[in-house]
């Protein structure tokens, strides 16, 4: 009797390990899928603009001029630093304004040289557009370009700068404050 109930016991014993091996077997493929469906979702979410990277704030040395209470000429110098990657673009477009991934706000208002906008003038290294119609160069001399060392914009006010005035540089594509002065 007792080698018929051992050789039962172990039969049992085998058919337990083979129903347990075929259950892990069939629990590591359903693993197996999930973890690839996860990783797919997650490069289709990516790729698509769904999920975004952070924008860096570039890391400048950035000084405002000039603003001062009875001043019209603002100067912004760029001493160093990273470069802030297409600061311009054409500013053809329907609002006038050339900014890029830089923008210059007076008291909160974007500065621009439209109409009623608060610039008399503009200029980069030297180059100006002026009121005169001549938006072509925004395009032609400053869309997509960079602001770097060394490089140095001066914006001409219609109206001279208040006490009390706030002079704010901005990085839009995170929309980071990088320099504020406030007009004494």
């Amino acid at each position: 009797m007792k080698l018929k109930e051992t050789y039962g016991r172990a039969k049992s014993r085998r058919r337990e390990s083979e129903v347990e091996r075929a259950v892990s077997s069939v629990i590591g493929i359903i693993l197996m899928i999930a973890v690839t469906v996860v990783i797919a979702v997650v490069v289709a979410a990516v790729s698509y603009g769904l999920i975004s990277v952070a924008t860096t704030t570039p890391r400048a040395a950035l000084i405002l001029e000039g603003c001062v209470a009875g001043g019209k000429n603002i100067t912004l110098i760029h001493y160093g630093g990273e470069t802030i990657k297409n600061a311009f673009k054409d500013g053809r477009s329907a609002d006038y304004q050339g900014w890029d991934a830089l923008q210059v706000k007076i008291n909160g208002k974007i500065f621009d040289i439209s109409a009623g906008g608060l610039g008399e003038d503009i200029g980069l290294n030297g180059v100006f557009i002026g009121t005169t119609g001549q938006r072509a160069d925004w395009k032609t001399k400053w869309a997509g370009a960079s602001f770097e060392t060394g490089d140095v914009l001066v914006l001409v006010l219609k109206k001279k700068l208040k006490s009390g005035d706030s002079v704010t540089l901005i990085f839009t594509p995170s929309d980071d404050l990088l320099q504020r002065v406030k007009v004494v």
